[in-house]
């Protein structure tokens, strides 16, 4: 997850890797909510929104509706 936050934060990075990226992050904070051990996922996903990196139409949306900023 580390990783792939780096790359998001790379300011070069190609528009369709930053969406498919943040969507992976999405869909999988959605998948593992509930499961403790891997609960650093849905951290990750509040922190990125928090930084702005994405606006959601709603919390953990399996439309993949994401909105970059």
């Amino acid at each position: 997850m580390d990783n792939l936050v780096s790359i998001l934060k790379m300011p070069a990075l190609n528009h369709d890797v930053k969406n498919k990226i943040l969507r992976y992050v999405q869909d999988w904070a959605s998948a593992f909510e509930g499961k403790p051990g891997l609960s650093y996922v849905g951290e990750v996903y509040k922190t990125l929104q928090r930084e702005g990196q994405y606006h959601l139409h709603s919390s953990y949306s399996s439309s993949h509706e994401v909105r970059l900023r």
